[in-house]
């Protein structure tokens, strides 16, 4: 195959592969774990566009690429042939003696063809078969280690650092400004009660106030929200991990959390909190999908409330289709 076809087809190569990878993600429905809803349909459109400018490639294949072309100067072919035949006749009659003489002059053919120094054969293609394999070989790498080696879901150790064990608590709205008193006072009728509660809160069948685990995480940063969810019936479904020794002294509690994510699991951040058994907790496998019913309350911790759910009763679940929040 010439040189120009060559590196064309090896772009052919790499549009499809990286096509083939990301329709591999959404068809396989990887997606969902790994960007939240509104980014799912990027891969898809992604991938059906480079398939496209694949076959545009592929289907045109037999144009010559615009950079790799050869071409010939200044291929003239001289042929100077002069064929020059004089012939002089002459009577002379001088001296009385006749003299007649003939001249015939054949020379010089050249043939500049075998000889010219203006021909030149050259192409633009200052690459070569081996740059051509190193560059798919950086290509596809990649592609295929991204397809087969990904990971779905967060280690334990990288949600440690991204603040799994973390107390601190800062909301970032009040949900109870809304009732406050414009003039900045306080009055017991514009307090939040749970009459709000059970009015902006669905419940489960059993009774239970169903708020899912960023809420019950921020709810520490609100007084009044605190003050009357303390005590009250909790449905909420989420994570689990091993707590760690300063949140958890006398060895009763599991770190429940959830994964609030913005874009895709790259930014994902775990919000939670511990649940307390008030014994030894059950034993599940890291990350797995539990139901929780129990009580919130908010013990002060360093200056500050630390919500824990005080767990009534506990079972493992199937991973929800939506695991982001």
């Amino acid at each position: 195959m010439p040189a120009p076809r060559f590196f064309h087809f090896a772009s052919i190569v790499m549009l499809f592969a990286w096509s083939a990878v990301l329709l591999y993600f959404y068809a396989s429905g990887r997606v969902d774990k790994l960007l939240t809803e509104n980014f799912r349909y990027g891969p898809l459109v992604g991938g059906l566009g480079l398939a496209v400018v694949g076959f545009f490639n592929l289907f045109t294949a037999k144009s010559e690429a615009a950079c790799c072309h050869e071409h010939h100067h200044h291929d003239h072919d001289h042929d100077h042939g002069h064929d020059h035949d004089h012939r002089h006749d002459h009577d002379h009659t001088c001296c009385g003696g006749h003299h007649e003489h003939e001249h015939e002059h054949h020379h010089h053919e050249q043939d500049d063809a075998a000889a010219d120094p203006h021909e030149h054969l050259h192409t633009h293609d200052d690459q070569t078969f081996l740059g051509v394999l190193a560059t798919l070989a950086i290509v596809l790498v990649p592609a295929v280690g991204a397809a087969s080696l990904a990971q779905d879901k967060l280690s334990l150790e990288t949600l440690k650092n991204k603040g799994l064990y973390s107390n601190e608590v800062v909301a970032p709205v009040n949900p109870a400004e809304n009732a406050a008193n414009p003039a900045g006072g306080e009055d017991e009728s514009d307090q939040y009660t749970l009459a709000d509660l059970e009015k902006q809160v669905r419940k489960s069948e059993d009774g239970n106030f169903l708020i899912p685990i960023p809420s019950l995480f921020y709810s520490a940063a609100d007084t009044e929200l605190a003050d009357v969810l303390a005590g009250q019936p909790i449905e909420t479904t989420g994570q689990v991990a091993p707590e760690i020794d300063a949140n958890d002294p006398d060895g009763t509690r599991l770190r429940l959390y959830r994964l609030f994510v913005s874009c895709c699991l790259a930014d994902a951040r775990p919000i939670g909190f511990s649940a307390d058994f008030g014994k030894a907790p059950p034993q599940f496998p890291d990350d797995t999908w539990v139901k929780i019913v129990g009580k919130m309350a908010y013990p002060e911790r360093e200056g500050r409330r630390v919500p824990i759910l005080e767990v009534d009763t506990v079972e493992a679940i199937p991973e929800p289709e939506d695991m982001m929040y």
